[in-house]
This record gives C-alpha cells, sequence and structure tokens, in this order.
C-alpha cells in the first residue's frame, strides 16, 4: 500500500471553556503565548509521534510534512512551522487570524 497522500486531524471542541476564554483561543494563539508554544509543541511532541507510528507517513522529512488551518487555525499552523522548521516543510493559512507578535516573528525570520 502506497502512503496516503494526505491526513486530516481535526481537533475537538468538547470541553473548550475554560473559566473566561475558549480553550483553543489560548492553544491557536499569538506565538508569544506560553500556552500556544506549548500547543505547537504538544503537536510535535506527542501528536506527530503516535501518528507516524499508526499511519504510512513519510515520518523525519519536513518536505514532505505540512500544516493546514483556517482563521486562528490558520494562525496555529504557520506556529507550527515557525516554532519547528525542522519539522515542517511548508504551511496554509486560509484567512488567517494573525495577533502581532506572531506578524513580528515572520517578519523577523525574512
Amino acid at each position: 500500500v502506497d502512503p496516503m497522500p494526505i491526513l486530516v486531524l481535526l481537533p475537538s471542541a468538547e470541553g473548550d471553556f475554560v473559566p473566561g476564554v475558549r480553550r483553543r483561543h489560548l492553544e491557536y494563539g499569538d506565538t508569544s503565548v506560553p500556552i500556544a508554544q506549548a500547543h505547537a509543541d504538544f503537536v510535535v511532541q506527542r501528536v506527530m509521534p503516535l501518528v507516524n507510528a499508526r499511519f504510512r507517513t513519510i515520518a523525519d522529512n519536513p518536505a514532505a510534512t505540512s500544516a493546514i488551518g483556517t482563521s486562528m487555525g490558520g494562525q496555529a499552523s504557520l506556529h507550527l512551522l515557525l516554532r519547528h522548521p525542522d519539522k515542517f516543510g511548508a504551511v496554509a493559512a486560509l484567512s488567517p487570524a494573525f495577533q502581532p507578535a506572531t506578524i513580528a516573528a515572520v517578519a523577523a525570520s525574512a
């Protein structure tokens, strides 16, 4: 069986509320937000190894690994690439909701 050309993982909104804010607004937040940094690290350190172990992926090849998201998910996808360029080779941020520190991080990396 050939590797799948695409693997789609969708987060659940179950349990999304923490006091005063939606959890995903913190997890997908600006690159300067510690919870957003922890979320990006969680995806790379916990989710990616699980996916690579269960599916026929092309592991350890950033050119074969991309992230895609819309709105805040677009910002979270870009954050993955900025924080872990050794794991992601491309990103598609569709109608992204970029926050100021994310824009500054992109400008600094250019």
